[in-house]
């Protein structure tokens, strides 16, 4: 017979061995090296990504570039900052909570309080801006805005085109993202603290997590910039003034430091359990600065975010215990597929990564994908990718055969395909990835994913 105290300690012993065992990030650790080297060996992404359990940053890991210099290029590391984009709004959406828990405001008050001259202001609440369901006209959407983005633009004439913009729908008639909403959100934190956003931020979520590479705008020095692949290499992209987007789109930040953030959020210290109830309650098709993340069968929370060609998000799956987020300032295979990726690698030790590894086809092997392709309506019909959108204009490729491997013809240019096996191809030149399957191909990049299908019409 064992004593109680023997039994206690046994216990206390089994359960220490089935926590440590039950750790996700640390037993896929292997794993997710081998995916970030193929990654990084053939320069297939740029960015950082960050993994915490249990509230502890497991996992952080950079590749590729942070930015390219007159003296070369700068790689990118764990304390690499990027513009999080609509990331933002999750903070703004946190910080709108925190004056709901002090009384300063309700869900349901009226933005006619600050802002009366919008349209339907008397009957948009802050609960519709938080969630998307403002009916109001988005003022990154307004005439020209590519061409003034880049300077500073005064409060009155960011409200004077939400205002002239008009009322799309009444409130509450449908969820329309809008990036007006939260800007207006940042707006009324201003007013109601008599601060500017950045200090406000720095008091109710850089200071009480705290965050170390958090801040907003350009707060503590130039901005990072962003690069697009063209054909003759990677390009600047203009930035974006950084006031512009204000509680929409302004902050800095890392995935280390996005990954404390929502960890601190989901444990209840920076907003109260009963605020974070009603940011995770989905009932009309989002929450409150949350959106629901499905994969590999886990639900999680969080936001993404795009400005200029800087890509970023921050998730947490409750269940799992687990947060992750990635970033990038110069894209080239999508963020959701990385994350995606990332997390089944986490959820299921059974997976292994994809090689990346550049395969070499006999003339005998490319005559499956040799032909005409062109672009075709829905979705195939296997795929595990996101982001289908039709493309802008039609698109036709053709395939050749050759010696040295498959060429590809786009628009009167001719460029190598890079095999990788199991019906994935690279074309490095723009950074296109296509993976072919049977009749079906799905040409992908950095925010879009196009179907095409075989053109029967094209002899080989």
């Amino acid at each position: 017979m064992f004593s109680p105290v023997r039994i206690a300690l046994i216990a206390i012993l089994l359960l220490a061995g089935n926590s440590h065992a039950a750790e996700l990030v640390p037993a896929a650790t292997k794993n997710l090296d081998a995916y970030f080297d193929a990654l990084s060996r053939e320069s297939l992404a740029n960015g950082s990504i960050a993994i915490s359990e249990k509230g502890v940053v497991k996992y952080q890991r950079s590749v590729g570039l942070a930015s390219i210099t007159p003296r070369g290029t700068e790689p990118a590391d764990t304390n690499t900052r990027y513009r999080i984009g609509s990331v933002t709004k999750l903070f703004t959406a946190a910080l709108t909570m925190q004056l709901v828990e002090r009384a300063s405001i309700t869900l349901d008050s009226k933005l006619a309080e600050f802002y009366p001259e919008l349209p339907n202001a008397l009957d948009i609440t802050y609960r519709d801006l938080l969630q998307h369901r403002s009916g109001l006209s988005n003022y990154t959407e307004a005439a020209g805005f590519e061409l003034w983005r880049t300077k500073p633009k005064p409060r009155a004439e960011l409200l004077k085109l939400i205002a002239d913009g008009g009322a799309r729908f009444a409130p509450r008639q449908r969820l329309e993202y809008n990036n007006s909403n939260y800007l207006l959100l940042g707006f009324v934190l201003e007013k109601i603290h008599n601060k500017p956003y950045a200090d406000i931020l720095d008091k109710g979520v850089v200071g009480k997590v705290p965050l170390t590479r958090t801040e907003s705008g350009a707060e503590f020095g130039a901005l990072p910039v962003s690069y697009e692949k063209t054909p003759q290499g990677w390009k600047a992209v203009a930035a974006t003034d950084p006031d512009l987007h204000g509680g929409a789109g302004s902050l800095t930040s890392t995935p280390t430091d996005l990954v404390r953030f929502i960890d601190a959020l989901f444990a209840g210290r920076v907003v109260s359990q009963h605020s974070l109830a009603s940011m995770r309650d989905q009932s009309v098709g989002t929450g409150l600065g949350l959106w629901v993340y499905d994969v590999a069968g886990r639900k999680g929370y969080g936001h993404g975010g795009a400005v200029e060609s800087f890509r970023a998000c921050v998730f947490h799956f409750p269940e799992q215990k687990v947060s992750i987020a990635y970033a990038t300032n110069a894209p080239l295979l999508s963020m959701s597929e990385i994350v995606d990726e990332v997390l089944a690698l986490v959820f299921d030790g059974r997976r292994k990564p994809p090689a990346y590894a550049p395969l070499t086809l006999s003339e005998l092997q490319q005559k499956p994908i040799v032909g005409g392709w062109r672009s075709a309506e829905g979705t195939p019909n296997r795929t595990s990718f996101r982001q289908f959108r039709p493309p802008d204009s039609p698109i036709e490729l053709e395939v050749r055969s050759r010696a040295g491997g498959p060429i590809v013809r786009i628009r009167n240019s001719e460029m190598p395909l890079i095999a990788f096996g199991d019906g994935e191809f690279f074309i490095r030149e723009i950074g296109y990835f296509l993976r072919f399957d049977s009749d079906e191909l799905v040409v992908r990049g950095p925010d879009y994913a196009y179907y095409l299908k075989k053109d029967l019409t094209k002899a080989e």
